[in-house]
């Protein structure tokens, strides 16, 4: 199932979460297991090169050599409890545009349930029922691509009385 990822921050900022997500792949796949750099264009294992050459007529360029941390997870909204455990994960930016680019596929590992809440200047977040230290969130957020963990919260509950529920959605064997 395709999962799309923003390329940008609603404040212009790039997310860098196609460098961020091939970061959590191990770095020698076996054999047996279909390598991630693919071109959703052309089939192919392909190299930092092409993915910027065909990806030049776009606002996203991808970065070789990112210092930053992996992205672990993603959070959905799965209301009809689609995301299973076993489920082909195909990582895609511009879904549904002629620039389709889908950069990596996986498999789900694991689905979770989460809750983020915001009252006020007070957050809480909870996952499968269990109630996140601010460590933990801080964590979470971090796992997640963000920087901090407000940046995390200002991206899933803005505003002042909100209540965001999803799941997390695992590629990697990390669960909370």
């Amino acid at each position: 199932m395709t999962l799309s990822f923003s390329s940008h921050y609603p404040s212009g900022e790039p997310t860098y979460f196609p460098e961020k997500i091939l970061k959590s792949f191990p770095a020698r796949w076996p054999k047996n297991v279909a390598p991630n750099r693919y071109s959703e264009l052309d089939g192919l294992r392909t190299t930092w090169n092409v993915w910027k050459r065909k990806l030049s007529h776009v606002s996203y360029q991808p970065t070789r050599g990112l210092v930053a941390e992996p992205k672990l997870h993603t959070l959905r909204q799965d209301t009809k409890k689609r995301w299973k455990a076993g489920m082909k994960i195909h990582f895609v930016l511009f879904n549904r545009t002629p620039e389709r680019w889908q950069f990596a596929e996986a498999n789900c590992k694991a689905v979770q349930e989460v809750v983020i809440r915001r009252h006020g200047l007070t957050y809480g977040v909870w996952v499968d029922g269990r109630s996140l230290s601010e460590k933990e969130t801080a964590q979470l957020a971090k796992n997640d691509g963000f920087k901090t963990a407000d940046d995390f919260y200002h991206w899933f509950v803005p505003r002042l009385c909100q209540t965001w529920s999803g799941r997390i959605i695992h590629w990697t064997d990390l669960k909370y």
